[in-house]
């Protein structure tokens, strides 16, 4: 006598989808506003990073030339970038101040000039967005462009 086994059904019930496709869609929309705030951190750390490797390379190309090279930020255009080619945008959501020498600022363009020993005029720019700030300084003595620590990440 053989005993035979039910044949098992593989896959899963319409019932089974269901309450996986309502608990992923519950997910998602818990996890949505995160994923934003996440998205403008990671726009806003990207942005600042963009503008500390600008001031080094202009501080680069500057010694390596042998001649000054500045640095410009327009405040009416809101675009910066070296050597008159302001070609960098800033975004709009993006407040963006720049502290430098008084008699270097050219009207509404602010300037830091890298000196060809690794020097600068030096300066600091300020950047913010809604909770986030950053401060890029450069050093007038030694050239030296560092992003300070932020206390509030």
């Amino acid at each position: 006598m053989s005993l035979t086994q039910p044949k098992q059904m593989l896959g899963f019930t319409l019932l089974e989808l269901l309450v996986v496709l309502v608990i992923l869609t519950g997910v998602v929309g818990l996890s949505s506003p995160y994923m934003v705030r996440l998205y403008e951190t990671v726009r806003f750390k990207s942005f600042v990073k963009d503008m500390q490797q600008s001031l080094l390379q202009v501080r680069q190309t500057a010694m390596m030339s042998g001649e000054v090279h500045r640095f410009y930020f327009s405040y009416e255009s809101q675009r910066f970038g070296h050597s008159d080619a302001l070609t960098q945008q800033i975004p709009k959501s993006f407040k963006v101040d720049m502290i430098a020498a008084a008699e270097i600022q050219e009207g509404s363009v602010g300037v830091i000039d890298f000196y060809p020993g690794g020097g600068s005029s030096g300066g600091s720019l300020e950047i913010r967005q809604d909770e986030r700030f950053a401060r890029i300084r450069v050093d007038w003595l030694l050239g030296r462009v560092t992003l300070e620590p932020q206390l509030n990440e």
